[in-house]
């Protein structure tokens, strides 16, 4: 019943795609590096959601990715350099699974590992799992990322409701930014939908730096 609950959300939240078009118009247009018109906050802060926050940061990107989808394992081994280059970045994962039950499983397992501080391991686990990923895949990746997997499944199940709720924003969001597949991501006020590689991921982070300094200082951003 979860998972059927969980599906109906999401699959509202793609249908509302069609109802994008003209807030796509707003904001700006679809191409990568697209500054974004909307207020972000509801994008950037959720309580649920799994996030890396530095100490020192002055940017957050939002990640919207599929952990079986190949291009968001690239996309992610550039986010991933990046946050080794570069530790005032802010990161918000906001799991999108579109590619069947196991990415559904994979998201959810992901979520709950927050609740015992194993994540960020977990995530680059999955990202980085050959092949497609399963109920033994899955269990390995935890294994990795030394995820204690009964505590695991308690933590799922005494979270379900925020974690199934979560994906459902999540999705919803998704849609409203118009956002087709996996990835997706805001990098400060710059909407990049796909996949982007290293050198671009850097030079929106730039760009959304020098728009911030920009807004801070009165003048309208670029």
């Amino acid at each position: 019943m979860k998972q059927r609950t969980f599906w109906l959300a999401a699959i509202a939240g793609v249908v509302f795609i069609a109802l994008a078009a003209e807030m796509l118009s707003r904001m700006g247009g679809g191409g990568p590096g697209v500054p974004l018109a909307l207020s972000p906050e509801a994008f950037f802060e959720d309580a649920t959601a799994p996030q890396h926050t530095p100490e020192q940061h002055d940017l957050t990107i939002v990640v919207y990715s599929d952990y079986q989808c190949p291009h968001c394992r690239r996309a992610d081994a550039a986010l991933q350099t990046l946050l080794r280059e570069d530790p005032r970045i802010r990161v918000v994962y906001r799991d999108w699974p579109l590619l069947g039950p196991a990415s559904l499983d994979a998201a959810r397992f992901a979520i709950a590992s927050q609740w015992q501080g194993r994540h960020g391991a977990f995530h680059t686990a999955l990202m980085e799992s050959p092949g497609r990923l399963g109920d033994e895949t899955i269990r390995r990746a935890a294994a990795q990322a030394g995820v204690d997997w009964q505590r695991l499944e308690e933590d799922l199940a005494a979270h379900e409701d925020e974690i199934d709720a979560l994906l459902a924003r999540n999705a919803t969001q998704a849609a409203q930014l118009g956002l087709v597949g996996t990835p997706g991501f805001l990098i400060g006020r710059y909407r990049v939908p796909g996949a982007i590689d290293l050198p671009t991921m850097r030079d929106i982070v730039r760009r959304a730096r020098e728009d911030a300094t920009a807004r801070a200082a009165g003048a309208p951003p670029r």
